[in-house]
């Protein structure tokens, strides 16, 4: 016979993204992107040719190339090794 249970669990809040993470590797990762992103807007995509191509394809910082090292740096100050 199967019920409803009501249990309960640790999460971790990253308030900055307003949103509740069941680990504190995915609250640190979305509440460094979205300090990031409060800055850094990401910028959509144009598609001016007579064709529809994509003529310029935007910008999001977790696709730059300091993505990495930003991340690792906010993860530092978390108390998150490695």
């Amino acid at each position: 016979r199967m019920g409803v249970e009501k249990r309960t669990r640790e999460v971790f809040y990253a308030p900055t993204a307003g949103r509740h993470f069941f680990t504190k590797k995915a609250a640190i990762r979305a509440e460094a992107i979205a300090m990031v992103s409060a800055e850094n807007p990401k910028e959509k995509a144009e598609h001016d040719d007579d064709f529809g191509r994509c003529t310029y394809p935007g910008y999001q910082l977790p696709d730059d190339e300091f993505w990495p090292l930003v991340h690792e740096k906010i993860r530092e100050l978390n108390g998150v090794k490695g």
